[in-house]
């Protein structure tokens, strides 16, 4: 059966943004241990029970895939209890652990309020840390799980992998890690796993951990309340595509968007500089690079979200004026009519219009 949700994939829309190598593994692992997602699933996802037989018509939905991942991992902890029997943390604690992470300013915040979060959750997750040697910093996790060698190894590898994945996506672009230790024997292969990181893995290597260039620390969190929440329907086969390296130009972009979605003033050139870890002259020299400028990424979201508040809300113009960082309505009023040619007002008068069938 596994196969067959295998070949469901393949030939699915899901089949390109969905890590392959998570996916293999986990069907891997469903196979090895003799777990049968079927029956763990009921009737979430229905497939063929004749190993071989034409694969669904439709593909799985990231809800679904999220499910048999869930699954797979639930009958893999029933296998490998915790040494303190405190169990695995439920779907709300995962989502309230991210909800706690969206509004740190940087890595290194989200990492110590991961850390401090799981101090204060009865251990359900294990044991957290971060440390640094050499230059390296290296995120650890003890799951705390005994059991037979590969269900606590699988455990382990897919409890890296998520925090990698949500840690990346935060920061929206692949956190740069240099090495993966397992503190398990070689029970699963290797390249399977090299899959998933993209690095080397070192097994029987304690704690089992992610080591990554120190300087990742301080790459801001550029990711929105908004935004999780839409990842939070399918986790974590939303966070399993790894985001690309973000262009300077949709960086600054994505520090505005955060700003605004938080109601907070819209940053400076030397604040974003900061942010990003770069001199403002260099900053400048990035955005040149890419045919634009601070200014101008500036006034393009300006100008979009202006139009989305001129004609989905009914705040004044001068509020709309303050939210944008404008020093005052007129200001914004000159600046809204050499983007569009219309007055503010005029544009909402025209947008209702429309909206009604005018």
């Amino acid at each position: 059966m596994n196969n067959l949700v295998q070949n469901n994939l393949a030939h699915g829309e899901t089949a390109d943004r969905i890590s392959s190598a998570a996916i293999n593994l986990m069907l891997k692992t469903a196979d090895m241990v003799g777990v049968d997602l079927q029956t763990a699933l009921g009737d979430i996802a229905v497939f063929p029970q004749k190993r071989g037989a034409r694969p669904l018509a439709a593909p799985l939905s990231p809800v679904q895939l999220a499910a048999t991942f869930q699954a797979l991992i639930a009958e893999l902890c029933a296998r490998s209890p915790q040494r303190d029997a405190q169990g695995a943390p439920s779907r709300d604690d995962v989502d309230l652990f991210c909800y706690c992470l969206i509004n740190c300013d940087n890595l290194a915040a989200a990492i110590d309020r991961a850390i401090r979060f799981t101090k204060i959750s009865n251990d359900r997750w294990g044991e957290l840390g971060l440390y640094e040697k050499n230059g390296r910093h290296f995120f650890f996790i003890d799951s705390r799980r005994h059991g037979d060698t590969l269900a606590p190894a699988v455990i382990d590898v897919f409890s890296l992998s998520y925090f990698y994945k949500l840690f990346s996506w935060l920061i929206a672009e692949p956190l740069p890690l240099l090495q993966v230790s397992l503190a398990h024997p070689r029970c699963i292969d290797a390249p399977s796993i090299q899959g998933i990181f993209g690095c080397p893995v070192v097994f029987g290597s304690e704690p089992t951990a992610l080591a990554f260039d120190s300087s990742a620390l301080k790459k801001p969190i550029v990711r929105t309340y908004r935004e999780l929440v839409d990842v939070l329907q399918s986790l974590p086969i939303a966070l399993m595509p790894l985001p690309r390296t973000t262009s300077v130009r949709a960086q600054v972009e994505m520090i505005f968007q955060r700003a605004l979605s938080e109601h907070a003033e819209l940053p400076g050139l030397e604040a974003v500089a900061q942010l990003l870890n770069q001199s403002v002259s260099t900053l400048r020299r990035n955005l040149l690079r890419e045919e634009t400028s601070f200014q101008a990424v500036m006034d393009r979201l300006r100008m979009q979200r202006s139009m989305e508040l001129l004609s989905e809300t009914e705040l004044t113009i001068d509020d709309i004026a303050d939210i944008l960082g404008f020093s005052a309505p007129s200001v914004f009023s000159r600046a809204f009519k050499g983007w569009t040619g219309y007055p503010p007002s005029k544009y909402r008068l025209t947008m209702l219009m429309q909206s009604r069938g005018r």
